[in-house]
């Protein structure tokens, strides 16, 4: 990404509470990391297909949805 890493994307929307319910899926070439070591909802490793792209949003919004119904 041209002006920020997603590192620093995902760090961005801890910090803001308003952004705290976005549900993410991090989409990355970078073996090794996982959804909960990075604190996203989903993650995809390249290469992926839209089916995954798909399973994955739908993955985030049902994590997300659970969350908040906890809390």
């Amino acid at each position: 990404m041209p002006v920020m890493s997603g590192f620093e994307v995902l760090s961005a929307m801890r910090v803001v509470p308003e952004w705290s319910e976005i549900p993410v899926v991090v989409l990355t070439a970078t073996m090794g990391y996982s959804a909960d070591h990075l604190q996203a909802d989903a993650l995809l490793e390249k290469p992926f297909d839209s089916n995954a792209v798909q399973g994955a949003v739908g993955a985030a919004i049902a994590a997300k949805a659970k969350r908040r119904r906890l809390h």
